[in-house]
């Protein structure tokens, strides 16, 4: 069984990620991890998911990690709360492992997408096809539960910590990508084209590349 990790803090999308999901994986183990230090979520999602409210967690590597302790399924997902799988996602998770990988992750896409959304997919896709690089975590990383459990969780760290498990793992295991698309919400890139957010992300990481700690990094990301 797959059991698909959502962490969130201050979503206000949840309920449309989570109708989504339910109609495209039935049968999955959905766990949401909550954050949000103001209050817990209300009741209709405690009803939809196995719902854990965890103020004290600092970071979303912790809050994954705290899911992947507490799932029941001997497959991982861990999806971000702008992200929503394509059909037939838990399917092709269930075949890649039984073809053999021990982990992997999925192509993407923007919906809505810029021109400059488009190129930048473009670029990361090809990075990605040839050398599986500039893996984030709305690529959708799954990996089986023991692995998980055994190799290394996610570093407790407040940000890139997707880009440091996605380089761990596709160093140290079989590692497979697949072609069908998650679609992420573009939002988070604000009105218009998104280019300055583009630029500016790219040069955070370029600078988390380069050795500057993602402690100082978060500062100029947020």
């Amino acid at each position: 069984m797959i059991s698909i990790v959502i962490p969130v803090r201050n979503e206000p999308e949840m309920g449309g990620v989570l109708s989504h999901i339910e109609r495209l994986a039935p049968c999955a183990e959905r766990i949401v991890v909550d954050t949000t230090s103001s209050a817990p979520a209300d009741d209709i999602w405690r009803e939809r998911v196995r719902y854990l409210y965890r103020p004290r967690l600092a970071t979303r590597a912790d809050a994954m990690n705290e899911g992947a302790e507490e799932a029941s399924g001997d497959i991982l997902w861990f999806l971000h709360s702008d992200c929503r799988p394509p059909e037939g996602a838990c399917e092709s998770i269930e075949k890649a492992i039984r073809r053999g990988a021990s982990a992997g992750a999925f192509l993407k896409r923007y919906v809505p997408e810029s021109p400059f959304l488009r190129v930048q997919r473009r670029v990361l896709d090809a990075a990605a096809r040839s050398r599986k690089r500039f893996l984030v975590g709305t690529n959708g990383f799954f990996v089986r539960r023991d692995l998980f459990l055994e190799e290394g969780k996610f570093p407790s760290v407040p940000l890139f910590e997707d880009v440091l498990i996605f380089d761990r793992y596709r160093r140290r295991v079989d590692f497979e990508l697949l072609t069908t698309r998650l679609q992420v919400s573009s939002r988070k890139y604000g009105e218009g084209f998104g280019l300055p957010r583009i630029a500016r992300n790219s040069l955070i990481y370029l600078a988390f590349r380069l050795g500057v700690s993602p402690h100082t990094l978060i500062h100029w990301y947020a």
